[in-house]
């Protein structure tokens, strides 16, 4: 089991054995990385990716979509055009109770 935070209230969720690397990873980046947290964003995108595909796979699905057409178009100068498929993942997990994570 591993404990997520979200809206004041703990909620015990198994974590999918493929998202074990993430918190570990994610709380040595933090550590090494104090007052530039930006710099763990892959990790925590990493960590969303991983948590959506299991519990909001809708959510994970379009945001897959998203990407997978960038790459098909070469558009690689755009970014942030998946970023809204990034905050629908957040929000869906943050109905659940799994999102923001504490770690």
């Amino acid at each position: 089991m591993f404990s997520f935070f979200g809206w004041g209230k703990k909620v015990e969720q198994p974590i999918p054995k493929k998202c074990l690397r993430f918190p570990t990873a994610l709380k040595s980046c933090r550590k090494a990385n104090k007052g530039s947290e930006g710099n763990c964003k892959t990790l925590e995108l990493g960590m969303l990716l991983c948590l959506a595909e299991t519990y909001v796979p809708e959510a994970h699905r379009k945001h897959e979509k998203c990407v997978h057409n960038l790459y098909a178009n070469r558009d690689f100068n755009a970014p942030n055009t998946c970023a809204q498929y990034e905050e629908d993942m957040k929000k869906s997990l943050k109905k659940l109770g799994l999102f923001p994570l504490k770690i």
